[in-house]
Parts: C-alpha cells; sequence; structure tokens
C-alpha cells in the first residue's frame, strides 16, 4: 500500500489510519460530516492485478454505500465518471443515479 506521506510502501494498518486522519482533516476543515463504513479501498479488496478490471457492480458494498446516502438525503450527489477505470470509482458511477434520491446529480472526472 503507497501513501504519499512515505512515498513508499507501508503496512495497511499505518497506512489505511494515515489516510483516514487526512479525510477526517479535510472534513473538519470545511465543516463535513464522515460516515464511516469500514469497507477497505479496492486494492485491499480485490488486489493490484484486478483494481481496473474486476467487476464493480457486484461489490458488497453497494449495500452499506446506499444505506448510507440514504440517511443523509443530500442536497447533491457528487460522483466519480470511473474514467481511469478504478474498481471503486466505477461503483460510485454506476450506484449514483440509483442513490440519488431526491438529490441533484453531478459528475466529475
Amino acid at each position: 500500500v503507497y501513501t504519499h506521506a512515505d512515498g513508499d510502501r507501508g503496512d495497511v494498518e499505518s497506512v489505511s489510519r494515515r489516510r483516514r486522519e487526512e479525510d477526517e482533516a479535510y472534513a473538519r476543515q470545511r465543516g463535513l460530516r464522515l460516515i464511516w463504513l469500514g469497507l477497505d479501498d479496492g486494492l485491499l479488496r480485490v488486489g493490484r492485478q484486478a483494481l481496473f478490471t474486476a467487476p464493480a457492480e457486484a461489490h458488497s458494498a453497494a449495500q452499506a454505500i446506499g444505506a448510507a446516502a440514504a440517511s443523509v438525503a443530500p442536497a447533491l450527489l457528487l460522483a466519480p465518471l470511473g474514467l481511469g477505470r478504478h474498481v471503486d470509482h466505477r461503483l460510485l458511477c454506476a450506484l449514483a443515479p440509483r442513490l440519488r434520491g431526491e438529490a441533484a446529480l453531478a459528475f466529475y472526472e
């Protein structure tokens, strides 16, 4: 697992902790509320070889992501287009139209 902080490989626990700390700091700075689902990143779920080829639609995280989105009832749902083929981005791109509810939907590259 890689991070920009150490520029090298690190153990899963320390890299995951560092990434979560970065996410939490960003959310605090912008007054956002994070909902942690306890899901591993795509790299940990499917491995490096399948990160850009694994099927995204059948992922077991879909239900947890849907429940989290429903609990928030956002005014705007912003989702990745999945152009780089990363499994997590493709999953969210596929789920976004079903998760939007009454929210406006926008995609980013």
